[in-house]
């Protein structure tokens, strides 16, 4: 007989903390392991093979690519999904209902879901260009751009602040924001979208009739949006930490590559060495990034406009602040003269005139807006290398500028003459079609931003300690067809799109389930939940209250100033993206489902399952307020009350109410007016928030 051993029920929580605690080290203790494991295989290659790894490889080319015959295969990317899962013993999922393939590509593009009436177009749609139709309006769209272009503004570190030890006001990075957004919807080629970045005032320099005019300067703004120590005292320091920041950030971006690591000593796992870090280092140092390095220094900001114009605008500025002089001393004599009326109507008269000058300068200033924006220093810099990284140390060796040596067996590093800064030579490097990180990295980013996982799991790390991909001829089918479609990335879109892996469905065979778990092979369509800017856009849009004004600034504060808050930002009605982006803080409804942390570059975003976000859905007024706007949305409609659920339905769901759904509100209701003190109001309101916390409306499915 077995004996049973009495616990004090008080005892009881603690053997749960006790079990939580010691599975997280035990947790801990295996990561750690995997991590020295990992650090210690890489770093004893020698450093010459880490060249033959698989990222630093060619291309594969697509022209001996052969599709699979296969009930299912619509594309290449689907035969090469289809031949890696059949050798899995695998299958791909049936093709999705079109009612569930709407919402997805709605969420997915656009980041809200569609209306009743579209989801009713598509679904009477019989064609079969119907779902390439409905692609290709949707990329065609405003919105578009809104979404795809904040999946961009998380990998360059994007904030309306600069956070760190002095939070002042980035007060004009919102004109970089918009710039992506814009650049997405007109599907600006990634290449040419890396060169107006990395050196956009290079390119107008070199070429003033360039046909994106002063566009490209705005692109130079993504130099500028990392964190800075804007008081740190020792100035030197902070000119080496921001170019720091700077290259580590361009790696990651582009190269997927932490380039940073070379600072204080050749790279351990990865073909970097010292040498090419300093050498990078001195293509930024010839650039002008801040302003003034005076504590609290200030960044770069200048007018947005083409070289030639320069000279007018620097004309117009002084002229402004000559007339400025005199409006206030004219205001001055007004004061003293005030017992002479003749004195006073000249002086009036004078000051009128001053005031159409001023508004005339004003206005001509206001059409050249100004940008965060970087441009070379009247100096070129060649940097010593630094032991350990520390500029206190005596310098070693001086290294000429240059780019990094890792694809040198494919793509030969420009020479930079001495007047360059070399920005423009690292922004061609960078595009080169024989350089096969950088188009590897943008389709791996693209694939994961739809599908919630990357074809390489690391999305900023394709090193050698990073993932390998598990699909590695699709990695380099989907990087071939960018290069050789223009680098347009709305082409990826439709390639990925339009193929029946996109558009297959959510159920899975056991086998499926125990082999693939995380849906890494693609043999299903694995649910994920909603970003947080998604949840926030969508509960406004089925609640009618979504504002879809493009553009312009929240934020309405002067740049160099300190942060003193935005009244009145939880209230705003405008799309997420336009919703500034403050270090040190953020919406409520953004810190609970897992936002991007701006300080660095994010790869990817957490999802966290934690009961805060069930408690934030049942209690948050920003929650309720949607609920409570919806439900007096619906109860308006003209109808009996089956009819107004299925609206209701329809909007949040985009499909009708099941008979088991309709049976269970009806049973809600009636239980509810049987209590006296529920109002009709209060009991739409409780249904509606209940379907907008729902799984169903949350997730991607």
């Amino acid at each position: 007989m077995s004996r049973r051993i009495k616990r004090n029920p008080s005892q009881r929580p603690f053997e749960g903390i006790k079990i939580l605690l010691t599975g997280a080290l035990i947790l801990i203790w295996g990561q750690s392991l995997f991590t020295i494991n990992s650090r210690a295989s890489a770093e004893d290659i020698p450093f010459e093979e880490r060249r033959t790894h698989w990222a630093f490889q060619p291309l594969k080319s697509n022209s001996s690519f052969a599709e699979l015959e296969h009930p299912r295969v619509r594309s290449p990317i689907d035969s090469l999904i289809v031949e890696k899962l059949t050798k899995e013993g695998l299958e791909l999922a049936p093709r999705a209902q079109k009612k569930t393939l709407i919402r997805r590509l709605y969420l997915d593009l656009l980041g809200f879901p569609p209306d009743p009436e579209q989801v009713q177009v598509y679904l009477d749609d019989d064609s079969p260009l119907a779902w390439e139709r409905l692609i290709d309006s949707l990329l065609a769209s405003p919105f578009y751009g809104e979404r795809w272009g904040r999946h961009w503004l998380d990998v360059v570190r994007y904030s309306d602040t600069n956070g760190s030890d002095e939070n002042t006001v980035h007060g004009k990075a919102y004109r970089y924001r918009d710039y992506v957004i814009r650049a997405f919807n007109e599907d600006l080629p990634f290449d040419q979208f890396i060169h107006e970045q990395i050196a956009g005032d290079l390119i107008l320099k070199s070429n003033p009739q360039y046909q994106r005019g002063s566009e490209s300067l705005t692109g130079t703004g993504f130099l500028l949006l990392g964190p800075k120590v804007l008081a740190e005292p020792d100035k030197l320091k902070m000119k080496l930490d921001i170019v720091d920041e700077q290259i580590d950030t361009v790696g990651k971006a582009f190269l997927g590559m932490s380039i940073g690591c070379a600072r204080c000593h050749d790279h351990k796992f990865d073909p970097i060495r010292q040498k090419e870090y300093y050498a990078l280092a001195g293509v930024f140092l010839s650039t002008q990034s801040m302003s003034s390095y005076k504590t609290v220094a200030k960044w770069l900001e200048q007018r947005r406009s083409l070289p030639d114009e320069l000279p007018s605008i620097v004309k117009a500025e002084k002229e402004l602040k000559e007339i400025d002089g005199k409006i206030a001393s004219k205001n001055k004599q007004l004061k003293e003269k005030k017992g002479d009326p003749e004195k006073l109507q000249t002086i009036q008269g004078e000051l009128k005139k001053l005031k159409e000058l001023q508004k005339g300068k004003q206005q001509f200033l206001a059409s050249y807006p100004q940008v965060m924006a970087v441009r070379d220093e009247a100096k070129k810099v060649h940097q010593a290398l630094l032991p350990r990284g520390d500029h206190r140390l005596e310098g070693g060796e001086t290294v000429q500028r240059g780019l990094l040596n890792l694809l040198d067996h494919q793509v030969t590093s420009p020479k930079i003459a001495e007047e360059e800064s070399g920005r423009l030579q690292l922004a061609h490097w960078l595009s080169d079609k024989r350089n096969p990180l950088t188009a590897r990295v943008i389709v791996n980013r693209i694939w994961a931003w739809h599908f919630g996982r990357g074809l390489v799991s690391t999305p900023n790390d394709f090193g050698l300690r990073g993932s390998k991909p598990n699909h590695p001829e699709l990695l380099d089918w989907l990087a071939t067809s960018l290069i050789e479609g223009g680098w347009s990335i709305k082409s990826l879109h439709r390639k990925i799109l339009l193929s029946s892996t996109y558009q297959s469905g959510r159920a899975g065979l056991p086998l499926a389930i125990e082999k693939d778990p995380e849906g890494a092979f693609r043999s299903r369509w694995v649910p994920r939940r909603i970003e947080a800017e998604v949840l926030r856009d969508s509960l406004l849009k089925v609640s009618g209250a979504l504002d879809f004004s493009f553009g312009g600034d929240l934020m309405k504060q002067n740049s160099f100033g300190y942060y003193r808050g935005v009244p009145g930002i939880g209230k705003s009605r405008r799309r997420s993206v336009y919703i500034p982006v403050v270090r040190n803080s953020m919406l409520n409804i953004f810190s609970a489902f897992d936002y991007n942390t701006p300080e660095i570059s994010t790869a990817q975003r957490p999802q966290s399952i934690v009961p805060q976000q069930a408690f934030f859905l049942m209690n948050n007024v920003f929650i309720r307020e949607n609920a409570q706007r919806l439900a007096r949305e619906v109860r308006s409609l003209e109808g009996t009350q089956r009819e107004k659920i299925e609206s209701l339905y329809q909007r949040v769901f985009s499909r009708n109410p099941s008979a088991r759904e309709l049976l269970q509100i009806k049973t809600y209701f009636e239980a509810g007016t049987n209590k006296p003190v529920t109002p009709q109001q209060k009991l739409w309101e409780g249904l509606c928030q209940t379907l907008m916390s729902s799984n169903e409306f949350i997730y991607l499915r």
